[in-house]
Order: structure tokens, then C-alpha cells, then sequence
């Protein structure tokens, strides 16, 4: 199981991918608000099958999906600045691994707080949550949105 990566221990390699995602995570944020999430979405489904190698076995991708997943998180989180909501976060992590070939699934999710209804969206690959809390799923009723955003 790969750790959790901590920002004073990055290899060179992981703090390279930190300020890319960084700028990713931006760009993301941005094209959701001037062109909505489901044509950004679709832009990013069309280079993904452009650019993605075979779809990698669940037992060997789990671990980059999760490490990745990780990185991406802690960059948006490190500058909370840059106020980067989990919607073009998972937008972002989804990318990244269907690029790699990675089998990932984009998932939202609803739940009533104190009587307000309150939406999330995260990354799974299999069963496994590897953009934000693992325990999401529990907390949020899984919607099906990927219907109407396809």
C-alpha cells in the first residue's frame, strides 16, 4: 500500500507533478465555470481515448491511482488560495488516470446537513476511493450523473 505523501518528503518527480497539478487544478476550475462541467468533461473523455495506452489490471493501477489521487489532493490543498471545489478536483483526477489507462470512475454524491442539501463528487477505482475521504461513499447517497453528463 503506498502512504500517503507528505509534502517535506516529495521526491523530485512528485513535487513536479504537485506544481502541475497545481496549475491543472486552475485550469479545470476555470473551464468548468466559462464552459460547464459536461463540455469540459467531454473534452477531457475525447484526449483521454486519444492518449490513453490499454486499461491497466485493477491489482497492478490501484496503487498509482491512489498515490496520484493523493498529490493531486495535497496540491490543491497545500495553497488554499486557489479555492479549487472537489468537482474540478475529481474532473482533474479522473483525467489523469484514464490518460494512464487507469479504469476510473467519477462519482457524485448527496446528503441533507442540517437540512440543506450538500453535493460532492469524488474518483473511485474499483471499490476503492482514491480522490478524497474513503469514507465519501458512506456519507453521500451515490447519484447517478454520469448519464446526463455524457
Amino acid at each position: 500500500m503506498t502512504a500517503k505523501p507528505n509534502s517535506n518528503r516529495l521526491s523530485r518527480d512528485e513535487r513536479w507533478f504537485a506544481i502541475k497539478s497545481l496549475l491543472l487544478l486552475q485550469f479545470v476550475s476555470i473551464g468548468v465555470r466559462l464552459f460547464g462541467f459536461s463540455r469540459v468533461k467531454h473534452w477531457f473523455e475525447q484526449d483521454a481515448v486519444r492518449k490513453s495506452p490499454a486499461v491497466q489490471p485493477l491489482d497492478q493501477s490501484l496503487d498509482t491511482a491512489v498515490h496520484l489521487g493523493a498529490l493531486v489532493r495535497l496540491a490543491n490543498h497545500r495553497i488554499e488560495a486557489l479555492n479549487v471545489t472537489c468537482v474540478p478536483e475529481s474532473l482533474s483526477v479522473w483525467w489523469l488516470l484514464q490518460r494512464r489507462g487507469i479504469p476510473a470512475q467519477l462519482q457524485f454524491g448527496l446528503r441533507k446537513n442540517a437540512g440543506q442539501l450538500d453535493g460532492h463528487a469524488w474518483v473511485t477505482v474499483g471499490d476503492r476511493v482514491v480522490s478524497g475521504d474513503p469514507l465519501l461513499p458512506q456519507d453521500f447517497t451515490p447519484i447517478d450523473l454520469a448519464k446526463r453528463f455524457s
